[in-house]
């Protein structure tokens, strides 16, 4: 087991942190499952923060906003750029909200979002040197309900009806925040 120091009060970084990796969008074939809408809103997607000396760590970052909105830069950006000076590789989800033209109720389309979101970083695991067994959760408010939900209903990924090599994955986080 490892332990992440995080300290709420130590999140201030320095202006020279890394800049935004790459957007990957969670279900590229289609409309994501219980998509209402066309609009970006409905579309999930997650941005990648490359720790500069990975340890093999991953955590996917749930910013708040109550559902209707995403806190991304103090609950997103700054914590994904704490999270790389860790060593830990992060991901700042950007789930489904009800805003615009994408009404609520939201129905389980975030929990969807956030168990893809752990399915695709395992997913690319090969590639970004991360290990299977130490990928997690962390979220902040809305965020937290959102992260606490995907730590609590999960699968194996095994399932026979799969529709892509992702959902084939297990999207239980082995930790959360």
């Amino acid at each position: 087991m490892f332990t992440l120091p995080l300290l709420l009060g130590s999140l201030a970084l320095s202006p020279s942190a890394p800049p935004a990796g790459e957007v990957i969008v969670l279900w590229k074939e289609g409309k994501a499952p219980l998509a209402t809408t066309e609009s970006k809103i409905d579309k999930p997607q997650m941005t990648l923060y490359k720790a500069e000396k990975p340890n093999g760590a991953a955590v996917v970052v749930c910013p708040g906003g109550g559902y209707g909105g995403l806190a991304m830069d103090h609950e997103g950006t700054q914590v994904a750029e704490y999270f790389n000076k860790l060593g830990v590789h992060a991901f700042v989800l950007e789930y489904r909200i009800a805003k615009g033209d994408r009404k609520g109720p939201l129905g389980h389309a975030p929990m969807l979002d956030v168990n893809r979101a752990i399915r695709t970083v395992r997913s690319k695991s090969k590639d970004l040197g991360i290990d299977t067994k130490k990928v997690g959760l962390m979220g902040f408010s809305a965020g937290g309900h959102l992260a606490s939900t995907g730590g609590t209903h999960f699968d194996d990924g095994l399932l026979k009806d799969r529709t892509d090599d992702i959902d084939k994955v297990g999207c239980r986080p082995d930790f959360l925040i």
